[in-house]
């Protein structure tokens, strides 16, 4: 428990265990960790530049180039998180028969760790497919609105 009374994610790599492939493994466990909340930190950019796009008379080329750029850099950062996690779900095994009796319960507080940040990591992901799913339907009603003032016929879309 963190000293806020809730579960803390981070668990310091020297109290895990003296051995260098655990101290390597928590290491990437806390690289892991940034890279999360450096995407949920680009997910709140998107939503606002979302809001910004949707509220624009006209679109606005500068906010269109930044959400892709956010966009491709949350992409970069979840494939990167997606396959570190895969690959030390991978070595845990491994760590697993190669540490000694003591490193049992090290290995369990890594395998508990490893499973919060993916479930962090999926909570992100659903948060952002939510908040492009509700861009998307406005951005589609905003099209319609113009097209009604424009008079030009609409296409049902989906």
């Amino acid at each position: 428990m963190a000293k806020d009374g809730k579960d803390s994610l981070i668990i310091k790599v020297n109290d895990i265990s003296n051995e260098d492939s655990i101290k390597k493994y928590g290491q990437g466990m806390d690289q892991i960790s940034g890279d999360i909340n450096s995407i949920i930190l680009m997910r709140q950019m998107v939503a606002i530049i979302h809001e910004s796009i949707i509220r624009c008379e006209q679109y606005n080329h500068k906010l269109g180039l930044q959400l892709m750029d956010q966009m491709n850099k949350m992409q970069e950062y979840a494939t990167n998180v997606r396959d570190k996690l895969l690959e030390m779900d991978n070595n845990l095994e491994d760590l697993k028969e190669k540490s000694k009796w003591k490193g049992r319960a090290a290995i369990r507080r890594l395998r508990i760790h490893r499973a919060k940040l993916c479930h962090r990591f999926v909570c992100c992901m659903i948060d952002y497919n939510n908040i492009q799913a509700k861009y998307k339907s406005k951005y589609i009603q905003l099209l319609r609105t113009q097209f009604n003032i424009a008079k030009l016929p609409v296409m049902n879309y989906r």
